[in-house]
């Protein structure tokens, strides 16, 4: 079970969108 590269890069582009805080919160 490792993680992809990509996956990462999706969750960091996510992030900087602000989409994961809306999740978050």
């Amino acid at each position: 079970s490792k993680i992809k590269p990509v996956s990462l890069e999706s969750m960091f582009q996510r992030y900087e969108k602000g989409e994961l805080e809306q999740e978050v919160k």
